[in-house]
């Protein structure tokens, strides 16, 4: 194989720093929602479940 190309492994770091703030801001956005919900029990049906 001689005179074969060869291209270094390059990682995009500045790609997945992106995808990772991306990632953690729709997890907490998905996250609001039911805590907002589970934050507000209706307070006569939290105790007859217990």
């Amino acid at each position: 194989m001689a005179g074969a190309l060869h291209t270094p492994f390059v990682i995009p770091v500045a790609s997945l720093v992106i995808l990772t703030i991306v990632a953690i801001i729709a997890g907490v956005l998905a996250a609001i929602g039911p805590a907002r919900r589970a934050s507000r029990p209706h307070v006569l049906r939290a105790l007859h479940c217990e």
